[in-house]
């Protein structure tokens, strides 16, 4: 087949991943987006609220590492189709009940449904774009969490005002099942279905064959898995919980704080791209390793510094009588930040891993992220029962610092591969 029907394939795949995983966390984030309407019409609690959130944590934490593994042996274009047909059935369906023990298990539904759609989508970008572009387009896949995030707290502050939280959820959910109707026309696995050769090489004789095992006990996995976590952990909090930060502990409208989380993600969406270029740029030039460490895990540090800063000031600097204009530069700051680990953490593993293991390794540093999100969920919101908003985001602010710390001394020669090198000749 011609390059321009290749081009055609490869382009079409793109966008229909990246609308298809824009949906799937205005799905998982709806919840998140119309809180504070739900708990009061529903006259909810904090801790009613962490269960809820919690449940769908929980359930995408399993599913997110079973969907990894999944991606290696099955085709990843079905399974990202139906995870997100899924997710759209079951956002309409939590409209209809008001219980909260029937909403615990939709949510967890919701939860598994979502752990197809990261991993799948991670396995085709590499099977379609090669090393020396895939920090930048996994950063332009991955804002379109950014842009959904961004969006999505406007238009449910917007709907709720004039048709109630439950029309974000039906509009969603609707458009959800549509675009899983067309994947079949639009979503492809690998250049290999059409007669074209790979992209990328099979690492497996250089890397050696590897096991899950390998992965288990590899050093940079645990390095990359401990750092996710904490810094999702972060992300995951200031997102779900910041519009009732600024709401009972600064004394914000709710207009002012759902317009911060949309900075938060306008800002993910710039610092996503950008760490994406700037790190492929650094491999490039310096290689994927120096005597430092990885070079992407180097530049992940740089982000978490800005992140614990722009944390700080949020917390301490802002007050009911701030601006609409420091909050928004602030979450900006914070967002762009933010983001420059979560990006780069799983392009890290996908890139140090042989094919046959890449969305298994990828499935590990992902279950220990959504750790660190169901940590932002019911435990939380119970430590903020106690200590408010401020207190749990000061708690962040402490754990963020030790993980700079750990990091920093861990990460010296490191060796960049997943998987044991002396395998290669067995």
């Amino acid at each position: 087949m011609s390059q321009k029907s290749f081009t055609y394939y490869k382009w079409i795949t793109f966008v229909s991943m990246y609308s298809g995983y824009f949906l799937y966390i205005l799905d998982r984030k709806a919840f998140a987006f119309c809180m504070p309407a739900i708990m009061q019409q529903l006259s909810f609690g904090e801790n009613e609220l962490g269960l809820l959130a919690s449940s769908q944590n929980i359930a995408y934490t399993i599913s997110k590492f079973i969907g990894g593994i999944l991606a290696d042996r099955y085709s990843c274009r079905w399974l990202f189709a139906f995870g997100l047909f899924l997710n759209g059935f079951i956002i309409v369906m939590f409209t209809a009940f008001e219980n909260i023990y029937v909403l615990t298990l939709i949510m967890f539904v919701n939860g598994l449904a979502q752990g197809f759609g990261w991993p799948a989508a991670a396995k085709m970008l590499k099977n379609w774009f090669s090393p020396t572009e895939l920090g930048t387009w996994w950063s332009i896949l991955s804002s379109s969490m950014n842009i959904a995030c961004s969006v999505g707290p406007i238009v449910a502050t917007y709907l709720i005002g004039i048709y109630g939280w439950k029309s974000f959820f039906y509009i969603i959910g609707v458009f959800s099942v549509l675009l899983t109707l067309s994947t079949k026309f639009s979503l492809f696995d690998k250049p290999q279905d059409f007669g074209y050769k790979p992209i990328v090489k099979d690492q497996t004789t250089k890397q050696g064959r590897g096991s899950f095992k390998d992965l288990l006990t590899n050093r940079l996995m645990w390095i990359v898995g401990f750092c996710y976590m904490n810094i999702f952990l972060i992300r995951t909090a200031v997102l779900d919980w910041g519009q009732l930060f600024f709401i009972q502990d600064k004394k914000q409208s709710a207009l002012v704080a759902s317009s911060y989380v949309s900075s938060l993600e306008i800002g993910g969406f710039f610092g996503s791209i950008v760490a994406g270029y700037a790190t492929d740029k650094a491999v490039s030039a310096y290689g994927k390793s120096t005597k430092f460490g990885s070079t992407r895990m180097i530049a992940t540090l740089i982000g978490w510094i800005g992140t614990i800063t722009f944390l700080h000031l949020t917390v301490f600097l802002v007050n009911k009588d701030s601006s609409q204009l420091l909050i928004w530069t602030l979450g900006l700051l914070l967002g762009a930040a933010v983001y420059c680990p979560i990006n780069s953490y799983g392009v890290v593993v996908i890139e140090a891993s042989p094919s046959h293991l890449s969305g298994t390794a990828h499935a590990l540093v992902g279950f220990a992220a959504n750790i660190g999100g169901v940590m932002a969920g019911l435990p939380l919101s119970s430590y903020a029962k106690y200590y408010a908003w401020t207190g749990s985001f000061i708690l962040l602010e402490i754990i963020g610092v030790i993980t700079i710390i750990i990091c920093a001394i861990a990460l010296r020669n490191v060796k960049y591969s997943t998987v044991n090198m002396k395998k290669k000749d067995e």
